[in-house]
């Protein structure tokens, strides 16, 4: 089981969900490592307070936050 547990952003929802099926299997699997550990998986913007974390061999983005108070990983974008 995940150390962090996922929030969803709409707009992420509505992204994910149009991904190919080979970027949601590389997503899936990037993710189910930030889950684990947020901050090792991806690159941290101070300046926006966000993260984030390429998958299906730079074709995709991710950005999210992490909570550590809450133990969350907030899913902001997915770009492809």
């Amino acid at each position: 089981m995940a150390l962090y547990s996922p929030v969803w952003m709409e707009i992420a929802r509505v992204q994910y969900a149009e991904l190919p099926d080979d970027l949601k299997e590389s997503f899936d699997a990037v993710f189910a490592a930030i889950l684990d550990d947020p901050k090792g998986g991806g690159s941290y913007d101070k300046s926006t307070d966000q993260w984030t974390a390429v998958f299906g061999d730079g074709r995709g983005l991710l950005t999210y936050a992490v909570n550590d108070d809450f133990v969350k990983v907030i899913v902001l974008r997915i770009v492809s």
